[in-house]
């Protein structure tokens, strides 16, 4: 199968594609947008959780997306907490030197979370991870099995350095047998005392 990267291609050429299709006919109109067109949706409505990528890989391809992200927020007044009323900043990456590069370009500005890859040559979410992390980072983003039995004592590790966890997880096993999947989220936040919970659900996520 031949494959390509975004940038392989203009904005305009990638709005042409049938993106909305590959959920269902009816969004067979539905097309992507860019990330500009997402904060004019969102700005003042709802936080962004964007993630970047290596950014070893995109210098190759000439683009430096930190600073590319960074500016875009600068030009849309989001690069400060003041401009994030309302529009509250996470930033989430499996890239440590993503991360830390977008802490050098915009201080505290931005909620950065490391996220952890299950097979990740470092571990992140060992004592001496998570300490290193919150060197960097607000947050750690593992996948939900790294805070279950037996590993529930990474959830109290996490939070003595000062994290946050929001974990991961696919849609397969979620949510378990016995439980909804907003009935589930309850329990992993207000009985395990984890902070947040992505998943292809934000409609079922439990309402205070």
């Amino acid at each position: 199968m031949k494959t390509w990267y975004t940038n392989d291609f203009t904005l305009a050429e990638i709005k042409q594609l049938d993106y909305g299709s590959s959920f269902a006919a009816e969004f067979s109109k539905q097309h992507i947008v860019s990330f500009q067109e997402l904060i004019d949706i969102a700005k003042g409505k709802v936080g962004l959780y964007p993630e970047t990528k290596d950014s070893t890989f995109y210098h190759g391809r000439g683009l430096n997306i930190d600073l590319a992200l960074h500016e875009l927020f600068v030009e849309n007044d989001l690069h400060t907490q003041q401009g994030q009323q309302g529009t509250p900043i996470v930033i989430q990456s499996f890239s440590e030197s993503s991360l830390k590069k977008l802490r050098e370009l915009g201080g505290d500005n931005y909620a950065l979370l490391q996220l952890v890859w299950p097979t990740q040559d470092i571990d992140y979410m060992s004592n001496a991870g998570l300490a290193h992390v919150a060197t960097y980072a607000d947050g750690i983003g593992p996948y939900l099995s790294a805070v279950l039995p037996p590993n529930l004592d990474r959830i109290e590790a996490a939070h003595n350095e000062g994290l946050w966890i929001h974990v991961w997880q696919s849609t397969e096993k979620f949510p378990p047998s016995g439980y909804t999947s907003q009935s589930y989220m309850r329990y992993l936040m207000d009985t395990l005392g984890i902070d947040g919970v992505m998943n292809h659900e934000p409609d079922k996520f439990p309402q205070p």
